[in-house]
Parts: C-alpha cells; structure tokens; sequence
C-alpha cells in the first residue's frame, strides 16, 4: 500500500517543477542580460511568439519536440522541449560580429525586411553607436562611413548623400521632420541638435524620399530613432536605469548622461538628460605641410582692444569650443486594447558656437572678424499622437500626430578693431499634423496612405551692439531674412503600395503637395535696392516611385526603382541676405523655381557561405531639373553691393537648365569566424551641372574598412578611413576663393587632398551592468581635413567612456 501510494505521489509532485521549467528565458551569452524581440516558434510552426522585454516566454502549451529561437543579432539556436523539463530554464543565444539580416521601417514607414526594399537603406545599431562613442549626431552619421560628413565648425555636422545636402536631405527624429524654412542651401549643422546616447538605431535611406516625407527628401532622408522601453508582460513593473561618463583628449571633451525607463503592462516612460562639454580641438601633425590649416594666430581684445596674438601650439584650433546639453521625456499609455497614446518632449541648447571658418578669413593681410559666432542653438519639441490598431474597412492601422517646435538660431559677427556687434536673430515656429493609415490584405497587398500639413512662422530682426558705450540700435541693420510678416505652408496627400507574390515584390507610390511663401520687408532698405517690399511663391508638385524587388533564392535579393523628388524654395533661398565669403554677398531672387529631381537606381544583395558573407552593390542616376545653384547676379543692372561698409560682388541662387549625378555604393559584410568579422564600405558620386562645373556637395570617393573582433564581453574594432581628393579643376564655383579653407596645391590653386586614417574602437561588457569603452582616433595623429569642412578633424585622440546600467 505505500509502495502504491508512493508511485501515485511522485509524478503529482513532479509535475510543478516540469511547469516552471517551461518557463523560460532567452539571454545573451556573453552578458547573460536578456534578449527582446527574439522569435520562438515550434517546428511545425503551431506555435510562435516573440519574447519581452525581459526575455521571457512561456512553453507550457507545448509537450515535446524542438524550438527554434532566431533573432536578427544572433545565431539560431534549436533546442529539445524534453532538455528544459530537466531544469535548464535559459537558452543563451551567440551574438553575430556583424548583423546582417535586419528589419527598416524608414522608407514606407511599415517595418520590413530591409531586402525586401527597392532602394539602398543603411542601419545604425545601438551596438555600433556605443562602440565608437559618439561625440555629436553627426559622428554616428559619419562613422556609418557610407555619409559623408562636412563641419564648418567643431560644433556641426552637415550630412551629403549622393550630391546632395543641406535643406535637400530631411533630417527626422522618431518620424518627426526637423527640416524648417531655413534650412540653408549652405551647409547645416543642426544635426547636433539630436542627442546620441537616446537613440536606439538610426536609418538612412539613400535616393528622393519625397513621396513618404514631401519636400527637402531629394538626396535622402536620416531617422533617428529614440530608445523606446516595452510594457512589461506581467504585473510586476519593470525599471531600468544608465548613467554614461566619457572622455576624449583632442577636444578634451567631457560629457554625461544619465537617463531611466519604468514600464508596466500599460505604460511605459523614458527620461533622459546629456551634457557635454568641448574645449579647442588639436588638429593632427603629420602628413601634411601645408601651413594653410595650421592655426598660427587669433585675435584677442585687451584692454578694450582687439589684438592679434601668436598661437603657441598652431595645431590646436582656437576658438572652436562649445558646449551642449538634450533633455528627453517619452512616454505612451495603452488606453485600451487597440489604442495608444504617446508624447514626446525633447528640449536641446548650446553654448555660443563659433565660426571658426570665419575666425580665419583675411582682408588686406589682417584678420576680418574679431568675433563670429551662432548664438546658442535651440530645441524644444512637443509631440502628441494615438494609434489604433484596430481591423476596419479602412485600415488596421492607423496613427495621428501633432507636433509643435519652436527653434531659435542668430548669428553675430564684429569686425576686426570695430566696436559693433552686429546681430541677426532668427525664431522659426513649426506645427504639424500628420495622419498615416495601414491597410493589410488577404492576397499579399499592404496599402499606406495619410496627409501632412505644415506651418512654418518665421521672425527675423537684427541690431547694432556698441560694445564700448553698452548701447543698441536697429536702425539701418539688415536682417537675414525677412523682416515682416512669414509664413510658410504645405499640404500634401499621398499613397504607397506593396504587394508581395511569390519572388517577387512590388512597391509603388505618389504623393501630390503644395507649398506656400509669403514674406514681407519693412526695412526701406530692400524696396529701395530691390525694387520690391514682399515676396509671394507659390508650387504645386507631383512626385512618384515605382520598385521591384526579385528575391530567387534564399542568398539573392535584386531590385530596381525609379523615383522623383522635389525641393521647393523656402527664405533661404528666396530672401536671404548673407555673405558666404569675403567679397561675396547673397541677395534674394524671387523668381527661385522648385527643384526636381528623377532617380533611377538598381541593386544586387548575395549572400555567400551560408549568409556568413554578404556582398551588396547599387548604382544611380539623378537628373536634376532647374537645379539651384549659386552665381553671379545682377539687382537693377548692378553686380555690386555695399553691405556692412564692403563691396561685394553679388551672388544669389539661380535655377540652372539642369544637373545630372550618378554613382555606386560597394559593401561588405563577413561573419568570418564566431569571433571574427570584416565590414566595409565604398561610396561614390559624379556630378555636373549645365555649365561643366561640379556640384558643391558631391563628396569625393570615400569608404572605410573594419576588421571586428568579438569574444565573450569583449569588442575590438580596427578600422581604417579613406578619401580621395577633389582637384582644383573640379571645385565647384561656390568653394572658389575659400582660401580659409582649402589646401593649396603647387600651382596656388585651392583643393581638398585625400586622407586616411588608422583608428581603434573596443568595447569591454565587464558584467551585466557595467560596459567600458574606449579608443584611439587617428592613431597616426594625421593632419587633415575632410572636404569642404571649415576645421581640420581631430588629431591622435584617446577617448573613453564608462556606463552603468541598473
């Protein structure tokens, strides 16, 4: 009787320790911290599901047979159901050295296989971001090594994709465009305004990306995506926390940041806060002796008097500190089983930014400016939006968003041994309304559709600061642009479709828009040279794409599209009056077209040895119709212009007949062994417009190559850098004369000398919630300066940072 009882007794025992075991999760492992997002299913396939944030999965509907556990950073794992009821309750998955199959939702804003996208897309992993320890934005951007990133000052970063840059490629932050009215068609450094220790990956989608994002999408579009914390899957709440700490000696850059998410199964917040802090950048002292870049004098007021002083290092560029700091507030609340709500703060601000192209610019054998600088630089974004998902005749999706921003820019300029300070403030208000549908069939076919409408108000003014005497005055100081009443406005409607059959995929799309100008002056300056007191423009445009994407086996994706993209003129290149460079002054043209450009682009993806190695090719062509240029003008039959006591010759910009670019874009990425991998890229742009010159943001053929090791905790990243030089034959009209910039050659003629440098990154994960990560830039301390950039880069420089998670 009790060996009876006994028999009974022990499987019903058993059996909740069987339960638990199936209870499971999936960890990394090298740093044991769980894995979200990786997808389980059983063999045959009656059971699938992807894991929370806390890696956590429950197997209690499935009795035997195996599950595969696959997660694009990773090596798939299959394991027995029948080892787990042995009390092995974590599956530990191998990271990949280099991540090859990744998901985009960038370029038709539904997420999707990114070989299944007819046009080149490059990703940013968060893993990449913190191995090379960006300083600013615009360093992730440069160290994708496929953007090419130009810096008027140390405090910039203006992206160039594929000839184009500036207001004609959008810059975009979880969805929200950053692109304003005055963003120039010079080089734009706002790119700083975006924090990168909060970003969870970034997209760059190459080629005209008007018909998902309207105006300024012509050489591409850059999302950055903020970290975004899960609900938790339970009732517990789940809380996490970093701090970050880094150095690095070229600028003695100091930084910190801190930040902390709380989710429970119906809302979720993420705070974070960034400071940093840069002094004067020490430039590289070899391989170089052209005595253009060295910074051998700055001027200094003493006394009440400005004086020239000798630099004792010329390698250290003075007067090109700043400082910095991001606050970010995201959260969301699962109203109810179908609806989301969400908001968004962001808030960013900068200390003065100086000029230091500027700072070098000579007149008469002396310096020109004494002081030249952007006031602080600021940010501040509210963004409200709700999502239904929910099936209907309609839609299942379908989103709304609401965004307002307020940004303020100024410029202040004082000539050398002058008392005035002249100053130009700009406030630019945006709100947009966005609203965005999904809409999945049974037969393949996936439809998006939605409008944007956009408000642009713009204030500019400008004084005279007698820095002596303490005194202002208004009277007789041009604005930047302006300075009555601004508005700018654009609607647009638009419509994508994907359609997925057998092999092949197919993805179309067409987007109507109209914009509106409207701007007046008040200062009897402009109706008195000008001959006109406001300016009225008006566009309508219609632009399309059309991709197919053949996928004939497992290891091969091919695709070609054409595409067109627009640009329509804001009060940058309507009416603003600046000086770019000395002797040069810019006036408005009112009778500026809207630019247009037709892409047509093909791609191949392989992949080699079991997807150990990837190969991936395209090449493009641009035509850009009434492509605006910079050149010589005339205002009432007069090619100069006083302003500010100079003569200038005067300059605006034009619609040339057209311009036409075309290039190709080479990768390589290799898991060679577990440990082992190999990354590399190679970029290359053409361009010429209707007079035989050069387009000013074609960058030269540039690329990088990386040898990545990865064991255990442990990344080492060996990486060399190149670029080829532009000739002086092929500088463009607008970079001639900036001898403040440019190399000189033994003719005396300006250009850009190639570079490389040779540069370490590691990345040591020391337990689960410490990671140390540091490096050396340039480690043969090169003296260079990447094209059409106003500061030499950064010299030998050890940086290294320190971040604990919680």
């Amino acid at each position: 009787m009790k060996r009876f009882c006994l028999i009974v007794l022990i499987p019903i025992f058993l059996i909740p320790f069987s339960a638990i075991a199936q209870e499971i999760t999936i960890r990394d492992i090298n740093t044991k911290l769980p894995i979200s997002n990786a997808a389980v299913f059983h063999k045959d396939k009656s059971f699938s599901t992807l894991t929370g944030m806390d890696g956590h999965l429950s197997l209690k509907n499935i009795s035997e047979g195996k599950v595969t556990i696959q997660h694009t950073a990773y090596y798939r794992e299959s394991v027995f159901i029948e080892s787990l009821k042995e009390g092995n309750n974590n599956i530990y998955l191998t990271p990949k050295v280099i991540q090859l199959d990744q998901f985009v939702i960038s370029a038709n804003k539904w997420e999707q296989p990114k070989e299944e996208v007819p046009s080149k897309i490059t990703t940013i992993s968060r893993e990449q971001i913190q191995l090379f320890n960006p300083q600013t934005a615009g360093d992730i951007l440069a160290n994708s090594n496929e953007v090419f990133v130009q810096k008027s000052q140390m405090a910039g970063g203006s992206p160039m994709i594929r000839g184009f840059s500036t207001n004609a490629v959008l810059l975009m932050v979880d969805g929200i465009r950053l692109n304003n009215a005055i963003y120039r068609s010079g080089n734009v450094q706002n790119v700083i305004n975006i924090d990168p220790n909060i970003l969870e990956g970034t997209e760059v989608i190459f080629g005209p990306g008007s018909v998902m994002y309207g105006s300024d999408a012509l050489g591409g579009v850059m999302d950055f995506h903020i970290f975004n914390p899960e609900y938790s899957d339970n009732d517990s709440v789940l809380f996490k926390a970093n701090a970050s700490a880094g150095y690095s000696s070229a600028n003695v850059g100091k930084s910190l940041h801190g930040d902390f998410s709380v989710a429970t199964t119906h809302f979720k917040s993420f705070t974070s806060f960034s400071w940093s802090d840069f002094q004067d950048l020490e430039m590289g002292s070899k391989g170089n002796d052209n005595e253009q870049y060295l910074r051998s004098w700055y001027v200094d007021r003493i006394n009440g008097i400005d004086s020239i002083f000798s630099n004792p290092d010329p390698n250290i560029q003075k007067q090109s500190a700043y400082s910095q700091y991001h606050i970010t507030q995201k959260m969301s609340w699962q109203a109810s089983k179908n609806l989301e709500l969400a908001y968004l703060f962001y808030y960013s601000s900068t200390s003065d930014l100086p000029r230091y192209d500027q700072l070098r610019v000579l007149s008469n054998g002396e310096p020109k400016y004494a002081e030249w600088y952007y006031g602080p630089q600021n940010l501040a974004i509210n963004s409200l939006s709700a999502t239904l998902k929910k099936k209907t005749a309609l839609f299942d999706k379908a989103k709304t968003a609401f965004t307002w921003q307020e940004y303020r820019e100024s410029r202040h300029t004082r000539k050398f041994q002058n008392d005035n300070l002249l100053s130009q403030n700009e406030a630019v208000s945006i709100a947009s309304l966005n609203i965005d549908f999904e809409k999945d069939f049974t037969n393949g076919l996936s439809l998006i559709y939605g409008t944007e409408i956009i408000y642009n108000g713009l204030d500019s003014d400008a004084s005279e600061y007698d820095i002596t005497n303490d005194t202002y005055t208004n009277d007789f100081v041009l604005t930047r642009y302006p300075d009555g009443d601004n508005v700018y406005n654009a609607q647009s409607l638009y419509s994508g479709l994907r359609y997925k059959k057998n092999k092949l995929i197919y993805n179309a799309g067409a987007r109507l828009t109209n914009t509106t100008l409207r701007s007046s002056f008040e200062n009897a300056f402009y109706s008195e040279t000008f001959g006109y007191n406001q300016i009225k423009n008006n566009n309508q445009a219609i632009t399309g794409s059309a991709g197919i994407t053949w996928l004939p086996g497992n290891n091969t994706a091919c695709y070609i599209n054409v595409s067109s993209g627009f640009h329509a003129p804001n009060w940058d290149g309507l009416a603003k009056v600046f000086t770019p460079k000395k002797g040069v002054v810019i006036v408005p043209n009112e009778n500026l077209l809207p630019e247009y450009a037709y892409n047509g682009e093909a791609g191949i993806t392989q992949h080699l040895f079991n997807k150990r190695i990837t190969l991936e090719g395209n090449i493009f062509y641009t035509f850009l119709d009434n492509a605006v240029v910079q050149r010589s003008y005339e205002i009432n039959n007069q090619s100069q212009l006083i302003i500010d006591g100079d003569t200038n010759a005067v300059e605006a910009y034009v619609n040339a007949s057209y311009a036409h670019l075309y290039g190709f874009n080479l990768a390589l990425h290799s898991n060679i062994t577990t440990h082992l991998g190999i990354r590399s890229h190679l970029s290359y742009t053409h361009s010429r417009d209707a007079e035989g010159y050069s387009l000013r943001h074609a960058a030269p053929l540039f690329g990088a190559t990386h040898v990545i090791y990865k064991q255990h905790m442990f990344t080492a990243d060996v990486n060399v850098v190149y670029n080829a030089a532009i000739l002086a034959e092929n500088l463009a009209p607008s970079e001639q004369g900036k001898d403040n910039m440019y190399a000189i050659n033994e003719n005396g003629e300006l250009w850009s000398p190639s570079w490389y440098t040779v540069n370490l990154s590691v990345s040591w994960q020391t337990g689960p919630h410490l990671m140390l990560n540091g490096g050396v830039e340039n480690i043969f301390d090169a003296r260079y300066r990447p094209y059409s950039s106003g500061i030499c880069a950064p010299g030998r420089s050890l940086s290294i940072s320190l971040k604990a998670t919680f």
